[in-house]
Formats: C-alpha cells, sequence, structure tokens
C-alpha cells in the first residue's frame, strides 16, 4: 500500500463500503504519447484491480508498472482495506477509476482515495519495489513432506509398546528376584540365630564336662539338662522327702 492510512469514526464504518472518493492530482500533465499514456495508464489500472480481487488470491491489492514509450513508465497501485469483501473492493476500484479517468487521464499523476479503497498512478516509483511482484518460487527446495497418517502414528504407537513391554517385564522380574533373595537370606539369619539360643546337643566327652555321652545328659550355655524320666527316678517320683533344702536327693 502506498504509505499508510488511519480512520476514525463515531459510527461503525468496519465492512461497510464507502466509495466516495476524494481525488489527488499532479498538476501537470503528460506531453509525449499522450493517447498511448492514457490507454497504457487505464489498462494498467485494471489489470491490477483485476488482481487486488481474484478471489483465489484474496490480496486485496496489487501494484505494477507498464511502458508507454520506449524508456518510460507509468506505476499503478490498487488497495481496498482489508475488512471489505471482494463484491464491495470490485465497486470500490470501479468507482475510484472512473473518479481518476473523468478528470486526471492525462495528468503525472493522481489518486483517488476514498473511506473502503485507493487507486493511484505516478511516472515515477513511489511504492517499495518488492512490492511489484511476489518472489519467484525456490526451486532448491524440496516440497514440504506430508503428515503422516493416523494409521501410520497407530502403527509407530504399537512398535513403541511392544517394545517397551519387554523392558518392564524384565525391570519387574529383576525387583521380584532381588526381593526372593533378600527374604531367603534373612530367614536363614533369623534360623540360625534361633537355633544359636536354642544351644546344641552335647555328644562327645569333652563338650559334656566329663560326662559321658550315654548319660544324655544335655548342656545349653553350660547349664545341664536332664530329662523327666531321670528327674522322676532321683527324686522318688518327686516323693515330699526329696524336696530342695529339707534334705534328700536334691539337698
Amino acid at each position: 500500500m502506498d504509505y499508510c492510512f488511519l480512520r476514525y469514526e463515531s459510527t461503525n464504518f468496519i465492512s461497510t463500503l464507502d466509495s466516495d472518493a476524494q481525488v489527488l492530482l499532479n498538476e501537470k500533465d503528460v506531453t509525449e504519447n499522450t493517447q498511448n499514456f492514457k490507454s497504457t495508464t487505464s489498462s494498467l489500472l485494471s489489470n491490477l484491480s483485476d488482481q487486488a480481487y481474484n478471489v483465489s488470491a484474496n490480496k486485496l491489492g496489487a501494484v505494477g508498472t507498464a511502458s508507454y514509450s520506449t524508456s518510460k513508465l507509468v506505476y499503478g497501485l490498487v488497495q481496498c482495506w482489508r475488512d471489505l469483501s471482494v463484491n464491495n473492493c470490485r465497486t470500490c476500484l470501479t468507482t475510484a477509476k472512473k473518479a481518476v479517468e473523468s478528470c486526471c487521464s492525462l495528468k503525472q499523476g493522481a489518486q483517488a482515495l476514498s473511506g473502503s479503497c485507493t487507486l493511484r498512478y505516478e511516472i515515477y516509483q513511489f511504492f517499495d519495489s518488492r512490492d511489484s511482484s511476489p518472489p519467484p518460487p525456490n526451486s532448491s527446495l524440496s516440497p514440504a513432506s506430508a503428515p503422516p497418517s493416523p494409521e501410520a502414528d497407530k502403527k509407530k504407537s504399537k512398535e513403541k509398546s511392544s517394545t517397551k513391554l519387554p523392558i518392564i517385564l524384565g525391570i519387574v522380574g529383576g525387583i521380584i528376584l532381588v526381593l526372593v533373595i533378600c527374604m531367603i537370606g534373612m530367614r536363614k539369619r533369623i534360623k540360625a540365630a534361633i537355633v544359636g539360643r536354642r544351644g546344641t546337643l552335647v555328644t562327645n566327652h569333652e563338650d559334656s564336662h566329663g560326662f559321658p555321652p550315654e548319660s544324655g545328659l544335655l548342656m545349653q550355655e553350660q547349664h545341664l539338662i536332664f530329662s523327666l524320666e531321670e528327674l522322676e527316678e532321683a527324686t522318688d517320683n518327686f516323693h515330699d522327702n526329696n524336696k530342695l533344702g529339707e534334705g534328700g536327693f536334691g539337698a
């Protein structure tokens, strides 16, 4: 666009067609190839307008140049405000073109400015040359690859799941194996401690502190252990005469 445009109103004008154009003109006239200049300028503005309201392009604006003599160019710009529909853009630019041609077809420059669009031509370049045409496509760039299909995504997801499952099972199995080994070791240590507290059966002469093995005496923590039969025989079946402290066998 030619520089910028600012507008404010006390009423809502957004998306509303306002084709009442004000024409600004260069007071100097074209003096060479006037008929060719007039027809060339008209064709240029028509072509640019067609580009601006082209539905497929949806640009609502265009710039370009045309040659009206061997070494001279005419520069043109058309622009609709972005809130306009394509049909309203066409109407606005058509009205602006008629307004310019009715008064200024042989002037070196003119501009029709309305509340919805602008149209301008000059014999010098007044717009950024980068806007004159879109850049050519870069042939060195490869086309973008198509996004993966949902079926491909599902397949990849299943493959990842099938790969993760053996790993997870292996980790869980390893943890269980370590726990089992720890439980077995702990159980053995507890059992060994219990057996150590209960003592051992003394079966040889030296360990029984002089008591022969056939006596059947047991020693636990340096104390003699007698069987019930031996106690009954020694105390005459626990007779009262053999109480400890009162004489008899156990005195």
